[in-house]
């Protein structure tokens, strides 16, 4: 039996890419409200899982202490070679800045991206969050803006993207939008 750590030529990715995830157990039947939290790595056959921490609290305290404790457990060639202590290369994160913030404590030289789906799920959230405001017929026009944005394939496409998610004609009616838009903006490089 192998362990997805075992350096092989179908695993060595988990040295480099890991996307850590949280899967929230509905509270029926769950009597004791736990959180089941996967880190897995991409492979041919699918998700390749290389931790699961079940907790019955997520506070930022958890959040450090998991991959703390999983540094402490993991063989000297976890993440395909690299290591427990040097970590993956690459973590694909939700927009969780306490998973975020506690990943980059452990693993220093890790880079953090933030994962398309979820970045664009959290954008039609915000659409559809009534204290923003935005009208129903608006959401599609104003979702569009930031598919524009997340799939250019140049700079000079981004930079246009970025101009029409400020200016448009629907967009200058929600001053809260174009703001929105300016802080996103900002996270670019993630």
């Amino acid at each position: 039996m192998h362990t997805p750590h075992e350096q092989s030529t179908s695993t060595e990715t988990s040295g480099r890419n890991c996307l850590p995830g949280s899967f929230r157990k509905p509270k029926i039947n769950d009597r004791f409200n736990n959180s089941v939290y996967f880190v897995c790595t991409h492979h041919p056959a699918g998700a390749l899982p290389l931790a699961v921490w079940i907790t019955s609290q997520w506070t930022m305290t958890k959040k450090k202490q998991c991959p703390e404790r999983l540094q402490n457990v993991l063989p000297p060639h976890a993440f395909g070679g690299r290591g427990p202590k040097a970590g993956p290369q690459i973590f694909m994160t939700d927009d969780d800045s306490g998973q975020r913030g506690a990943l980059s404590d452990i693993w220093k030289d890790a880079l953090l991206l933030l994962c398309t789906f979820h970045f664009l799920q959290a954008v039609w959230r915000w659409l559809f969050n009534s204290n923003n405001n935005i009208n129903k017929e608006d959401r599609q026009h104003l979702m569009g803006h930031f598919q524009k944005l997340v799939f250019s394939t140049s700079e000079k496409e981004f930079l246009s993207a970025a101009e029409g998610a400020l200016t448009d004609k629907i967009t200058v009616k929600y001053p809260n939008y174009q703001e929105y838009v300016k802080r996103s903006l900002k996270r670019q490089q993630e």
